[in-house]
């Protein structure tokens, strides 16, 4: 958990004195290079901290298969499902769509920071919140209790993310908890760093593409 907060920690001091202090609406060129650094060390060393504790096998290559992909597949595909079920709930009850205080954050972040790293950044969050919030949870903390594991890994998960704003923010404890049930329950039933990660990836890349082209 602490390895993942500090790039995610300065990325956003980054966003804020840009926006805020200097009101620029671009990342300078240091900080670009500072916030790559700092990414690939701290995946450099989790993925460290993982082979260390034989959390998981990463050099394993019968992880990936036909099956895998397949079930990455489904998973996106209840990822737009919850997505548009989450939109008319919020549009029935609301009168309209909004924005959770997260997805607002990083729509901000995604119109300052430089195209690469639009995808660096969604694709670092599939790698440390799979890790901290399933692999974490599942393997470390409950490794004999699955049942309790899920209920906190999905709970948890819903809890950070919708943290970014308001406790009170009914639009996004649906629209992250339905998501956070959906990654629980693929790390529930397959136990699967690599699917639950492609997954997570996948979907973040889904959603940095629409916004890049809307």
């Amino acid at each position: 958990m602490l390895v993942w907060q500090i790039p995610i920690q300065l990325l956003s001091f980054f966003t804020k004195i840009n926006w805020q202090g200097k009101h620029l609406r671009t990342f300078p060129l240091w900080q670009t290079i500072l916030l790559i650094v700092t990414y690939g060390t701290f995946i450099f060393i989790a993925c460290k901290i993982i082979q260390k504790h034989k959390l998981i096998n990463l050099t394993s290559v019968k992880t990936f298969s036909g099956k895998l992909i397949g079930l990455v597949l489904l998973g996106l595909m209840l990822f737009l499902i919850s997505s548009l079920v989450s939109e008319i709930i919020s549009s029935i009850i609301m009168g309209r769509t909004i924005q959770t205080a997260n997805e607002s954050y990083n729509s901000m972040i995604f119109k300052t920071v430089p195209l690469f790293l639009r995808f660096i950044i969604p694709i670092s969050a599939g790698f440390f919140e799979e890790l901290v919030f399933r692999v974490g949870l599942f393997e470390i903390l409950f490794p004999k209790n699955k049942k309790i594991a899920f209920c906190f890994s999905a709970f948890i998960f819903t809890f950070i993310h919708v943290s970014v704003g308001s406790l009170t923010d009914m639009n996004a404890w649906l629209s992250y908890g339905l998501a956070s049930l959906i990654l629980t329950a693929f790390y529930y039933r397959w136990r699967s760093f690599y699917l639950n990660m492609s997954v997570h990836m996948g979907w973040n890349l889904v959603v940095t593409l629409i916004n890049i082209l809307l």
